[in-house]
């Protein structure tokens, strides 16, 4: 279907990085259960009554605005 829509991208090349990195110091089970359960990290988006979604600071790959 990605194809069909012009929204997937086939390189046959791994990407440099990708997942978003400013979650990396939140425990695993906030990261994939987040709305259950909450970040213990202070100032975390994932905490309860974290700050709002923050823009990433690497760039992701496909989106329109990537350097590729």
């Amino acid at each position: 279907m990605d194809i069909i829509f012009g929204t997937g991208i086939i390189t046959r090349q791994y990407p440099k990085s990708y997942g978003i990195s400013h979650y990396e110091g939140d425990e695993w089970y906030a990261q994939l259960l987040w709305p259950i359960f909450k970040s213990k990290v202070k100032g975390s988006e994932l905490a309860p009554g974290g700050p709002m979604v923050k823009e990433d600071t690497v760039p992701v790959l496909g989106h329109a605005n990537a350097e590729v």
